[in-house]
């Protein structure tokens, strides 16, 4: 008797590379698997497997023998019904999860396309405000696996940006830190919060869709208390879980691409993403979501028994951090320079590390395009003065702290940390 196959494959520690393609079908035994060259063949049979439905667009079928560990795959259309056919009587319930799993994907199909319908109405009878009504709307029906995907996609570039610090003190003081405010953040399915230490002489921290966040060791030299790089920390948190750069996406991108979004396929937004600098264009905030994250960060500090006043405090070394590099700017900027000096008034300094004069030109466009990708917590940050004027009206009306938080930390890892820095300089 012959019967109906699907292309698919096996997943299988026992090949040499885990996996192997073939065809998949049906019978009375199980699910099995030949290879495309007739040389091997796997069956899962009804009595152990498990099934279930996933991937990125959430159509393909899972077989897993829960005895071997030996896992047959396919996304063909009609799989799921000629399984179905095949198993019979008794094994109904092995496709329980497949039914639900399916159900909620249409139902989420269905509510995400509406959303879009809503979006078109208001976009185009009810003005701005209701706009972005509508793409809220949007946005609450894009799934978090969004999130994480373009998360991954956008950090291919963090190795353009440093290295994991390799002093293993700081970086678990940072560690330290960041597991005191991520415990105050939302727990999201499909959020995975996470921290690296790079080095880096900007000072800087941002994060990326799903949960991955980085601060960079300039802005450690920054900061002056754990407290303060706490209040980065909760900011940046407040853009993952109010998931900001899927927002700005959802508002960058056309609608077909917004609808591929909602139903968790992120094919279109990868492309529009690297038509639009990437890594830069999900770090590029409005304004709006800057204020957001800072009031939700300030609570996130004041959950942890932080003075929220630390967020403030961080903006105010930034400041006058910017201040300090404008002066030295300025400074330097005479008409005196020595040939071969390309720096001028209003430029960013050179990243360190610089290569020798044959290399410089290629290395001067290289630290452009990377500054242009790390000014997150400078450029990206303006009026200052408005935003700590912001934190400090909000944590008012968050009342006294009950129980307040003392960091167990070691502080003069960091004082250590600036002071080598500043011996390399002067050598």
């Amino acid at each position: 008797m012959m019967f109906e196959t699907f292309e698919g494959g096996v997943f299988d520690d026992a090949l040499e590379t885990g996996r192997r393609g073939g065809a998949v079908s049906f019978d009375s035994q199980g699910i099995r698997l030949d290879a495309g060259d007739g040389s091997q063949s796997w069956l899962v049979s009804w009595e152990v497997v498990e099934i279930t439905q996933g991937g990125a667009r959430g159509t393909m079928l899972f077989f897993k023998d829960r005895e071997s560990g030996v896992l047959i795959f396919t996304d063909e259309k009609g799989a799921q019904s000629a399984g179905e056919l095949a198993s019979g009587p008794g094994y109904e319930h092995l496709w329980d999860a497949v039914r639900s799993h399916t159900s909620s994907r249409r139902f989420t199909v269905v509510a995400g396309w509406s959303a879009l319908l809503v979006v078109l109405g208001l976009m185009f009878f009810g003005g701005t405000y209701y706009a972005e009504s509508g793409l809220s709307l949007v946005l609450d029906n894009v799934p978090t696996s969004v999130d994480k995907a373009l998360g991954e996609q956008a950090a291919g570039s963090l190795a353009e940006i440093g290295q994991p610090i390799e002093d293993e003190a700081v970086r678990q003081l940072c560690m330290d830190i960041f597991e005191v405010v991520k415990a105050q953040a939302p727990q999201e399915e499909g959020f995975e919060y996470k921290l690296a230490v790079l080095e880096n002489e900007m000072p800087n921290a941002f994060a990326m869709p799903g949960g991955q966040m980085v601060i960079l060791t300039g802005l450690l030299k920054t900061l002056q208390s754990p407290e303060e790089v706490a209040g980065v920390l909760a900011h940046e948190l407040a853009h993952v879980y109010r998931r900001h750069s899927v927002k700005r996406l959802v508002q960058t991108v056309g609608l077909v691409t917004v609808g591929q979004l909602v139903l968790g396929d992120i094919g279109g937004a990868a492309a529009a993403i690297a038509n639009m600098a990437g890594f830069a264009m999900l770090q590029h905030y409005s304004r709006e979501a800057e204020e957001d994250a800072d009031l939700r960060g300030a609570e996130l500090l004041h959950q942890a028994g932080i003075e929220p006043e630390a967020l403030a405090q961080a903006f105010t070394r930034l400041q006058e951090h910017m201040e300090l590099e404008a002066s030295a700017e300025a400074t330097t900027d005479t008409p005196d320079k020595e040939q071969g000096d390309t720096e001028s008034a209003g430029e960013r300094p050179a990243l360190p590390d610089p290569k020798d004069d044959s290399e410089s030109a290629s290395e001067e466009e290289d630290t452009t395009e990377l500054a242009e990708k790390l000014e997150g917590w400078l450029s990206s940050h303006p009026d200052l003065d408005v935003r700590m004027a912001t934190v400090r009206a909000h944590a008012a009306t968050l009342g006294a702290i009950r129980t307040p938080y003392t960091f167990d930390v070691d502080w003069s890892v960091v004082e250590r940390l600036r002071a080598d820095n500043k011996t390399e300089k002067e050598e």
